[in-house]
């Protein structure tokens, strides 16, 4: 019997397992545990996978994350910035910081949060 694919755009519960499978097989996320990826996948703004006909079968996956940054402007950018600038462009980014920061409760600031593994 022929295998064909099928492009799924979100994991049910029973790809869990299967995708675990498949982060295991790679260095950089092979200790990673159940709950570490279905935090990861709660944050994922796009989620695909590609399973096995028959079967459904995950064999392949893919997530995008998105933010607010223009990394391409970063780079893009030329030439020094005038003093005035620079303090303009800090106390722009620490006042939303700020405003961030003012709606978050102080206990959720204190939560212990692994980032890496």
């Amino acid at each position: 019997m022929e295998t064909t694919y099928r492009v799924i755009n979100a994991l049910d519960e029973h790809h869990i397992p299967q995708l675990m499978d498949l982060y295991r097989a790679e260095w950089w996320t092979r200790t990673r545990t159940v709950e570490q990826v279905c935090d990861t996948l709660k944050w994922s703004d796009l989620v695909m996978g590609l399973c096995s006909q028959p079967g459904e079968r995950l064999v392949a996956f893919a997530r995008v994350l998105t933010d607010t940054r223009e990394r391409q402007r970063e780079f893009d950018e030329r030439g020094p910035l005038s003093a005035s600038e620079l303090l303009a462009r800090i106390t722009s980014a620490v006042n939303e910081a700020d405003r961030v920061l003012a709606t978050v409760a102080p206990s959720t600031l204190l939560e212990h949060r692994r980032i890496q593994n």
